[in-house]
């Protein structure tokens, strides 16, 4: 490893104690950020539970797409929300955040219409190419087509397709732009320094970020309720040390 290698690893490490004892000591003020993403982290392992208990467990990997959601996108996706959170990078973890909620709809509804194929990747296959009527025209639903489907399907008020929307900003390069001029105009820097410590004026997006992770969790943790109770699964109650919203 280069000098400039060691000199980057322990910046990042210097800037992760940092940040992490910036958000316990503020606690309150970014309500409780830094356990939610910790929530969020062990509450994949708990829904993989799901799974792992199952006495048909080789069947499940293959041919459910939620058996696919856990372990490859929640539980890897968590993780980089906890890495860049620590670092300082919370345009990463808006987005990561997105793409979880993307995917937990996608393959909670794949698994739901498409019951009879054998393998999660083409019952995937087929739900992206799903069309909808829209003014006399058929097109390719778009991914809040499918937000508005699962919503429908609990009667949850919009909160999939609300959650989505908000976190889709990050993912567009204006809303990412708009993020780091607002910090660069507060700070007065002339850019965003990767790692990133935080100090007061972070304050409001770490508390954006912990409310979007909380309602994450309790999304997720209804949906896979819902999804053990149609699959005749089995499902522990949830032990995250605090509650989703809490």
């Amino acid at each position: 490893m280069t000098r400039k290698e060691k000199d980057f690893l322990s910046m990042v490490s210097e800037a992760g104690r940092k940040n992490e004892r910036f958000q316990r000591d503020n606690a309150e003020r970014v309500q409780n950020c830094f356990r939610q993403v910790l929530g969020l982290t062990s509450d994949s392992m708990d829904h993989l539970s799901i799974f792992t208990s199952s006495t048909d467990l080789g069947n499940a990997f293959v041919r459910q797409a939620m058996a696919f959601f856990v372990p490859f996108v929640m539980m890897p996706a968590s993780y980089s929300v906890y890495l860049n959170l620590m670092a300082g990078n919370l345009s990463a973890c808006f987005r990561e955040l997105r793409f979880i909620t993307e995917s937990l709809v996608k393959c909670y509804l794949a698994d739901s219409k498409y019951r009879s194929l054998d393998f999660y990747q083409e019952k995937l296959g087929r739900l992206e190419k799903e069309e909808k009527e829209t003014t006399g025209k058929r097109r390719v639903k778009r991914e809040h087509d499918f937000t508005e489907e699962i919503d429908d399907k609990f009667n949850s008020d919009g909160r999939y397709t609300k959650l989505w929307g908000r976190l889709s900003e990050e993912e567009h390069l204006r809303g990412f732009a708009k993020r780091v001029i607002d910090k660069i105009m507060r700070d007065s820097t002339p850019a965003m320094v990767f790692p990133w410590e935080y100090d007061d004026g972070d304050i409001d997006d770490l508390k954006e970020l912990s409310k979007y992770v909380a309602e994450l969790r309790e999304l997720t943790s209804v949906a896979m309720q819902r999804y053990a109770q149609d699959h005749g699964l089995l499902i522990e109650k949830m032990n995250c040390g605090d509650s989703p919203l809490g």
